[in-house]
């Protein structure tokens, strides 16, 4: 059974995702949300190797750090804040469900939970588990390989940087892959919805 904590989102989801999906269609950009764990360099290196590949497709960076990411608040992200071909809006201070109501079309994390919280907007997310990073921060936190959500299929992931343009590609342009993440999303978590996607 699904966590108890996502009652309220399954509640929710059969009102958000219409609203996401409206905003998606009336944007000229699009946008994808970094959510970030406590480790700075970790987050770095991550973002070092995601960061040509948002560029390379034009797109606005959402930037959410982890409340406990003590380099955001000395500044470690301020080159890249400062990326104006990124657009780039700092949302740190931001709720969870404020920021996935700016209806960024995909999350981009290591394992946050906001990417779990996103999918219950229609938003899917895809995981970057790199070696030296979130992949190995993963296994020595969890002791998992991958989030189990992931392995059902309920997320993207990606477990080295050669392969992260191919998978980013996939997240944003194929829509049987999203649509299938979708529909993993409702079958590993239940919310309270037929499923829609877009």
């Amino acid at each position: 059974l699904s966590p108890a904590r996502y009652d309220a989102l399954r509640k929710q989801s059969a009102l958000r995702r219409p609203e996401i999906r409206r905003q998606w269609s009336t944007r000229e950009r699009i946008s994808v949300l970094w959510a970030g764990q406590p480790e700075t360099a970790d987050c770095l290196k991550t973002l070092e190797n995601l960061l040509p590949n948002l560029v390379r497709h034009r797109l606005q960076l959402l930037f959410k750090a982890h409340p406990r990411d003590a380099g955001y608040l000395r500044g470690a992200y301020r080159d890249i804040l400062g990326l104006q071909e990124l657009s780039p809006l700092a949302l740190t201070a931001e709720s969870v469900e404020e920021t996935l109501m700016r209806a960024p079309r995909r999350v981009v994390t290591q394992f946050s939970s906001v990417a779990i919280d996103a999918g219950f907007y229609g938003i899917p997310s895809l995981n970057v588990l790199l070696p030296g990073a979130g992949g190995d921060r993963l296994i020595e936190k969890k002791g998992w390989a991958a989030p189990p959500h992931c392995l059902e299929g309920a997320a993207l992931t990606v477990n080295a940087a050669d392969f992260l343009p191919e998978q980013l590609e996939v997240i944003l342009n194929a829509r049987v892959a999203r649509d299938q993440i979708i529909n993993c999303i409702d079958s590993y978590f239940s919310p309270e919805l037929t499923n829609t996607t877009a």
